[in-house]
């Protein structure tokens, strides 16, 4: 997750920059965003959250449509457990993305999703995960974190067929650690029933026995 953070960011501060044309002056909106970024990566300064986030609320304030601003105060709010403001900042830029702007949408929902998840809303969560699928289904990050969401509340059949969709249409090598785990779960569902079945012939014998105990000493 901090690694597709980070990507995130630089990704946006790439589109903030490849949006001014070359030799051409950022607006004010853009170097507040630009010197924001310096400070929440650590670009020739130290970071300094607070910094970033003084200079993304400044560039908002000119211009509210700043995406890269809210984007990125957004992922600091989340990286400091503030995950009701962070999720309230994501849902605003996934409504204004909408679908001309599929992937930063996508990405948007996906983050929205984890804020709902961190915060137990897990319906809401794989709402917005299958949300940013739809978006964009090429992205990796909300498979992995819906097939994830599926696994840890024992969906292991819906998990399995996500897993399919995932490695036809966005495939990686992060999936395979959810190869092990829903073999796993599988293993267990199977022993389960095979487990109670021996537990109550156990069971059944002993008290067999134990009362035939009982009658031949009575």
């Amino acid at each position: 997750m901090a690694l597709f953070k980070f990507l995130v960011v630089a990704l946006l501060y790439a589109a903030l920059l490849s949006a001014c044309p070359v030799g051409a002056q950022l607006s004010q909106a853009q170097q507040l965003v630009a010197d924001g970024y310096k400070y929440q990566v650590g670009d020739e300064v130290e970071i300094d959250y607070d910094m970033a986030l003084k200079y993304y609320k400044d560039a908002l304030r000119v211009d509210p449509d700043m995406f890269q601003a809210r984007f990125n105060a957004a992922l600091i709010y989340y990286s400091q457990g503030k995950y009701e403001i962070a999720g309230h900042q994501f849902n605003k830029i996934a409504k204004a993305a909408g679908t001309e702007n599929a992937a930063l949408g996508a990405q948007a929902r996906n983050m929205l999703g984890t804020c709902l998840q961190k915060t137990d809303n897990l319906s809401g969560a794989e709402t917005q995960f299958r949300l940013a699928i739809k978006l964009a289904p090429s992205q990796v990050e909300p498979y992995y974190n819906l097939i994830n969401l599926m696994v840890t509340q024992d969906h292991i059949e819906d998990a399995k067929k996500i897993l399919n969709i995932a490695q036809t249409y966005a495939p990686s090598e992060r999936y395979e650690i959810f190869k092990g785990k829903i073999k796993g779960r599988e293993s267990r569902e199977e022993w389960e029933p095979k487990g109670v079945k021996i537990a109550v012939l156990v069971l059944a014998v002993v008290l067999f026995l134990y009362w035939g105990y009982k009658r031949l000493t009575a």
